[in-house]
């Protein structure tokens, strides 16, 4: 068979992003769809799924490291070491600027983390506390927003050195995700202080999400089409899109377990 019309074989970048997305996605399912709902699908169906995902997310960011070793497909010049190591600051940073903010709580406890609380304190009526530390959520935490952020600071990156015609779709999808999910400690906090009161209540649980965090995916797609990247713009929007609908239907959940 000619090379030439052998189909190209899927690279470190390419499985690296690919891996880090349904990280991402796994987690949030787990968050959104056991703990934060109150429905809590204590099946092995769902546990099953939710694992199976994080497992092959990390089975594509290995496959991508090994091709990186075997291949040497892909150079690490200074310029792309320095968007690595932002990414991983960022995420870091992001890891416990987030933390004050857990997707749940409960009478007599405080969390800390998000998405995943790797702390837990227990106040008892004598004012007495207990506090439990879990370094795996801590772990699953921080790479879950590293994971956020690499694809964020990649398409910065290049929308700066005005590189984005080599900027792929995965970084699109990736993008979407971080600027889906990345504001939530943000929003959380303005929030807290009754900025959005009466948008909220006027728009409800559905039209909040769309309108908090989809809106700066809608900016991005809506700044890279302007700039005649169309293709990536449309990514990001949809992308951004189908991740805050899994918001969405956490929330259609909780409702329905409420009703019923």
């Amino acid at each position: 068979m000619d090379n030439s019309t052998k189909r190209p074989q899927p690279t470190f970048a390419s499985l690296f992003r690919l891996g880090s997305i349904l990280f991402v996605v796994a987690v949030l399912v787990y968050v959104l769809f056991y703990s934060i709902n109150g429905a809590q699908p204590n099946s092995f169906a769902f546990f099953l799924f939710c694992y199976s995902l994080a497992g092959l997310s990390i089975a594509l960011a290995s496959g991508g490291i090994v091709d990186l070793v075997i291949h040497r497909r892909y150079s690490f010049d200074r310029w792309t070491a320095g968007k690595a190591s932002l990414s991983v600051v960022a995420g870091l940073a992001l890891t416990f600027f987030s933390a004050p903010y857990p997707p749940f709580g409960a009478f007599e406890l405080s969390y800390t983390g998000f998405p995943l609380p790797f702390s837990v304190t227990l106040t008892a009526t004598t004012s007495s506390y207990f506090t439990s530390f879990n370094p795996i959520a801590l772990l699953i935490d921080c790479i879950f927003w590293i994971a956020l952020a690499y694809p964020a600071v990649w398409l910065l990156g290049s929308a700066i050195t005005g590189d984005l015609r080599k900027v792929g779709l995965l970084e699109g999808v990736g993008a979407a995700a971080f600027l889906a999910y990345g504001p939530y400690p943000l929003w959380k906090v303005l929030i807290s202080t009754g900025v959005f009161s009466l948008l909220l209540m006027a728009l409800g649980p559905f039209g909040s999400l769309l309108v908090l965090f989809l809106f700066p995916g809608l900016v991005a797609g809506a700044l890279l089409a302007v700039r005649g990247h169309r293709t990536l713009g449309f990514t990001v929007f949809s992308a951004a899109l189908l991740f805050v609908s899994l918001f969405e239907l956490a929330v259609l959940a909780a409702l329905l377990n409420v009703v019923l």
